[in-house]
């Protein structure tokens, strides 16, 4: 009679319940096993303690412990899903971030101008000016121009080295070139790989490797006196600036409108988003302008809305001494000579001669 009774229950709760795979009979055995009248014959069902037939209360305790189971593993089955759908659509939206920013970066930074977009008639410049190409080391040809001063000077000719910003072209700064000539300045200027007439597409080693080029083809002028070279970069041409500083000799560097560094920019521009992590180009110039050591003038303009004033600041803080700041009371980013008007280019003078 127990066996009976112990097949009765087995294969009515598999029958009913429908337990998980691990519970249920193998396959070869699913059917439910008939019980046979004989094994009934010896007698009635006992009743069990609580008044029903054998096994009944028993049966459905099991059947609601079971079916409750069943639910919370059904319930963490499907947040298991859509926490997984979630996760892959989250490693799929940093994926495709991270492949965005590194393609968008080269856009981020370098706003180039190609020939013949720009202002290249130069017929009515107020002075010489000279074509010049030359090659860098990697054989990449660059054009630039040697702008000869106007203004007499008995003093030995200073010739400033013009590594100017991301965007645009060299004919962009004829206005500012013709300032510097009338101070008495040669103002030597060219174009970045990618910009103007030069060949090739910029990134920030190649950055460096023009301005390297472009250093000695001022050393082989004969009109160009090696110990009286000035560099002067203005906004991420005074990153470039920072760097040739730190590989070649100089008279003296002028650093304008100039940023920190790259990750620090776009710390300024994201906030709290970490995308600085994302970024390869590096132009750190807070952390190389500790290792520079000759005069240093530092222009920036106090309503800058693209490099912030303060990281001008920060930059003439880590520099070593003898070193000066000018503020350009309302100046913004690419009007200081504007905004400064003749005590802007009498400060410059001043700095150079002094």
């Amino acid at each position: 009679m127990t066996g009976c009774r112990k097949e009765i229950k087995a294969n009515y709760v598999v029958f009913c319940l429908g337990l998980p795979d691990e519970f249920v009979i193998p396959p070869s055995s699913r059917k439910i096993a008939k019980v046979r009248p004989t094994n009934l014959s010896s007698g009635r069902l006992r009743r069990s303690k609580n008044g029903g037939k054998f096994g009944t209360p028993d049966l459905w305790k099991c059947k609601l412990t079971i079916l409750q189971k069943n639910m919370v593993a059904a319930l963490l089955l499907v947040i298991l899903k859509i926490l997984g759908k979630v996760s892959i659509a989250l490693v799929i939206l940093v994926i495709v971030g991270i492949i965005g920013i590194r393609l968008a970066e080269q856009k981020m930074i370098y706003y180039p101008m190609v020939f013949p977009r720009g202002y290249w008639d130069t017929s009515h410049f107020p002075g010489r000016l000279e074509d010049c190409t030359f090659r860098t080391e990697d054989g990449v040809t660059l054009h630039g121009w040697f702008a000869h001063a106007v203004a007499p000077d008995t003093r030995p000719r200073r010739t400033l080295l013009f590594l100017h910003g991301n965007a645009g072209n060299i004919t962009h700064r004829q206005t500012n070139i013709v300032h510097l000539i009338q101070c008495g300045l040669n103002v030597f200027i060219f174009d970045y790989r990618g910009y103007g007439k030069s060949e090739g597409t910029p990134s920030e080693q190649g950055l460096y490797a023009d301005a390297a080029s472009a250093y000695e083809y001022l050393l082989a002028r004969k009109d160009v006196q090696p110990e009286h070279i000035v560099f002067f970069g203005r906004s991420l041409g005074g990153a470039v600036a920072v760097e040739l500083a730190t590989r070649k000799p100089c008279e003296k560097l002028i650093l304008e409108s100039t940023f920190t560094s790259i990750k620090g920019m776009v710390r300024e521009i994201f906030g709290l988003l970490p995308v600085h992590y994302l970024i390869r180009s590096q132009f750190d110039s807070l952390a190389k302008i500790r290792t520079i050591h000759v005069p240093l003038l530092v222009i920036h303009g106090n309503q800058d809305t693209i490099v912030p004033f303060e990281q001008g600041k920060q930059l003439f803080a880590a520099a070593n001494a003898p070193k000066f700041f000018y503020e350009i009371h309302g100046a913004d980013h690419n009007d200081t000579y504007d905004i400064g008007g003749d005590a802007y280019f009498e400060r410059l003078k001043a700095f150079i001669y002094e």
